[in-house]
């Protein structure tokens, strides 16, 4: 046992649930040629992750013992994913070896010729002639005993037993002439070393393991439960059961005492004795004139109007008004948009994404296309209806999500570079997005003809997208290919084709500041690589920030943000 495997196991017994631990230490068991310490490892799983890689993980070291036994693995894998290719391929494995076990045991057993027994050769005849007495021979019974199988030498985990489909066949007994058969009894076999755990087995107590688990938790849950209901009640007994406040005493009479009574009555008698003041400053320097005799100048009389509570112009009534805007003219207050992993607050979103003929690539799960139609409506269908978005597809053109790339005005852009056109800004609302969403479904990916426009041209999407008006608040932009607009190539193949791109750094820079060139202030640009690490994904999460956006990548049907993101822009990827 290595160091890594003392430590593994170390870890182990430490955190009997630590699944990818438990996985680890068995791979490296197998590794090692200790397939049975490999399987008591695994067995002693309290529980395997229901998801489909640790259920095929299972399956594929299972099938070569015990394929049968493997089914329920893989049906459980492809009730969570239907369209899983490595389950089905692994199931197919499991059908075509049963049927190989059927049709070798449906096969005739062949049997030995018995041989025929020599004739008896005369023996010269001696001087006095006694009769030979010929004797019946007499067969030894023999037992059947059962034969020991070497475990098949294999770097995969075998599990159960390993039946010989050798044919048996049965020896006939040879004569004795004039002389007994010896009875002669076997030694008895040694007893066969205990079998392993088959893979049925194993699945039925992984099984049974986590409906351990399940009850466990179930009991938890449950007695949490109750301990909250209980207190609950508890706490509406005691509220029950405590007092009120008491109501306020009633005051017939408030008598004040005799102290605050007659200093009120010592303050009136003042007030009466002493002169009043004047209301205001004004009102004490004016001088009062006193007239005996009538003035033939008369004094007009001011009309004074009467005061009302209207002096904000508010009337009697209420106007409608409106005026909600967001000051650019887009009509609504904006909304959270999210898209493979990235979450961001904007009020109108464009998604510029690669259609090209690569995106039909496969890892072995969904297609990069059916990943990117998934993301894609889920995104647009998430969307609040105070705000608009845009859709621009793009291959070695760019079109619209009314057109198609067969279309002829989107086959006239072939071969046009820096070509532009006009994109329009669609409510989010349901019938828009219905509508939308319909068309994505239905869109069909670019061929490699040039009529169709083949290839992979950032900016045949990207330049519509910098000139919409008005402008975009968040931008994403998805690719899976190496940029084409700047590199010249003669490569054959698509590993060389990204050495190049690699390799250009110089007019990657040059290509990349005419990009940003395009970027309006303010407008961020969200990248996504779409299983392209390496290379393809450093530069585009350079892209992003430079515009302060983001960057995401999808790997082996997985989505990562932020730095766990930016890891895979290593140049080791290049090589996948």
């Amino acid at each position: 046992m290595n160091k890594t495997t003392q430590i593994l196991t170390a870890a182990l017994a430490k955190d009997p649930e630590g699944w990818e631990t438990r996985r680890h230490l068995a791979e490296l068991l197998m590794a090692e040629d200790a397939t049975g310490e490999a399987r008591a490892v695994l067995a002693e799983a309290p529980f395997v992750p229901e998801s489909e890689e640790d259920e095929l993980f299972l399956a594929e070291q299972l099938i070569d013992s015990d394929p049968e036994g493997v089914l329920p693995f893989i049906d459980r894998a492809l009730e969570r994913n239907p369209r899983s290719a490595s389950a089905y391929a692994l199931k197919g494995r499991v059908l075509a070896s049963l049927e190989e076990e059927e049709e070798v045991r449906k096969e005739p057993q062949a049997e030995e010729p018995t041989p025929e027994p020599e004739p008896l050769q005369e023996e010269s005849p001696p001087a006095e002639r006694t009769p030979v007495v010929s004797i019946p021979a007499v067969v030894a019974p023999r037992k059947v005993t059962p034969a020991k199988v070497k475990p098949a030498a294999s770097g995969r985990l075998i599990v159960g037993n390993v039946a010989s489909k050798a044919p048996v066949t049965k020896a006939a007994p040879k004569l004795a002439v004039n002389v007994p058969a010896a009875r002669e009894s076997a030694p008895a076999p040694a007893p066969a070393p205990p079998s392993s755990l088959t893979a049925s087995q194993l699945a039925q107590r992984v099984a049974d393991n986590q409906q351990k688990a399940k009850k466990k938790n179930r009991t938890v849950a449950v007695f949490i439960a109750g301990v909250l209901h209980a207190l609950v009640i508890l706490l509406c007994i005691v509220w029950i059961l405590k007092p009120g406040p008491l109501p306020p005493p009633m005051v017939i009479m408030a008598v004040p005492p005799a102290a605050e009574l007659q200093q009120q009555v010592v303050k009136k008698a003042i007030s009466q004795i002493l002169p009043q003041r004047p209301s205001s400053s004004s009102a004490s320097r004016s001088k009062v004139i006193a007239a005996n005799t009538i003035s033939p100048i008369s004094v007009p009389e001011v009309e004074v109007e009467e005061l009302t509570d209207d002096i904000i112009g508010a009337g009697d009534s209420f106007g409608m008004g409106s005026g909600w805007g967001d000051g650019l003219g887009s009509g609504g207050g904006g909304g959270t948009v999210r898209f493979f992993g990235d979450e961001k607050k904007a009020r109108r979103v464009c998604y510029i994404v690669d259609f090209s003929l690569s995106m039909s690539s496969s890892n072995g799960g969904d297609t990069r296309q059916d990943m990117l139609k998934r993301e894609l409506i889920e995104s647009i269908d998430k969307l609040d209806p105070a705000m608009r978005y845009c859709v621009i597809f793009f291959s070695g053109v760019g079109w619209l999500q009314h057109e198609t790339p067969r279309d002829r005005e989107v086959m006239g852009r072939v071969g046009m570079r820096d070509v532009d056109f006009d994109v329009t800004w669609y409510d989010a609302s349901k019938k828009n997005k219905k509508e939308t969403i319909g068309r994505i479904q239905a869109m069909p990916l670019a061929s490699a003809s040039g009529a169709q426009g083949g290839g992979t041209l950032w900016m045949s999407g990207f330049r519509p997208a910098m000139n919409i008006q008005p402008k975009a608040d968040i931008v994403y932009l998805l690719t899976d290919g190496v940029c084409h607009d700047y590199l010249r190539t003669n490569a054959t193949t698509e590993q060389e084709m990204i050495q190049e791109f690699a390799a250009n750094v110089e007019a990657w820079n040059n290509f990349r500041d005419s990009m940003l060139a395009l970027v309006p202030e303010g407008v961020s640009i969200n990248t996504v690589s779409m299983e392209r690490p390496g290379t393809i994904a450093m530069r585009l999460a350079e892209l992003a920030e430079k515009t302060a956006g983001d960057f995401s990548i999808v790997w082996n049907g997985k989505t990562y943000t932020g730095k766990r993101a930016r890891k895979f822009g290593d140049k080791k990827y290049d090589e996948y």
